[in-house]
C-alpha cells in the first residue's frame, strides 16, 4: 500500500495503476478521496501480496527481500 501512496502523484507510472487497478478490482481495497478502506486481507495472498509489518510487497519483491528483513 504504500507503493500505491508513493505512486499516486505519479499518474503515469504504469506499475503503480496496474497494481491499484488490481487490488481495487479483488475488492482489497476501496479507494475513496480522502481514505482507503481495506476490505479482505484473504485476497492479498490471491493478488500475490505479502504483508510484512505495516508494508505490502508484491510476492515477487518479497521473495527478492534479504533475509535480514
Amino acid at each position: 500500500m504504500s507503493h500505491m501512496q508513493e505512486c499516486k502523484s505519479r499518474l503515469k507510472n504504469p506499475y503503480g495503476m496496474m497494481l491499484t487497478h488490481i487490488v481495487a478490482h479483488h475488492g482489497i481495497l476501496e479507494p475513496r478521496p480522502f481514505c482507503v478502506h481495506y476490505l479482505d486481507a484473504e485476497c492479498l495472498g490471491y493478488c500475490g501480496l505479502v504483508k510484512i509489518g505495516e508494508t505490502y510487497y508484491m510476492k515477487r519483491e518479497f521473495q527478492d527481500l534479504h533475509t535480514d528483513t
